[in-house]
């Protein structure tokens, strides 16, 4: 798809991202979570804002807010979600 914008030419490319079937109980893919609470050293709070992402069992989180730039983590889930 072809957009002019203020003299601009814009391209609009759409890529069909195939969704991985979810292979556990559930499926964090897309879903934010915001901590209630954290150890006593930790460095998250509730202005620290995690984005989930998953494919089969690999799950992945973006987060940043409050006292954290920029962060992310990288981990599996067992078929049960946890």
């Amino acid at each position: 798809m072809k957009i002019i914008y203020q003299d601009f030419l814009l391209f609009l490319i759409f890529r069909k991202k195939d969704m991985a079937v979810p292979k556990t109980d559930i499926f964090y893919d897309g879903k934010c979570f915001i901590p209630k609470m954290n150890t006593e050293n930790g460095e998250v709070d509730n202005q620290t804002l995690f984005l989930y992402h998953q494919n089969e069992n690999i799950l992945w989180a973006d987060y940043d807010g409050g006292e954290i730039k920029k962060g992310n983590m990288v981990g599996t889930v067992a078929m049960n979600g946890k």
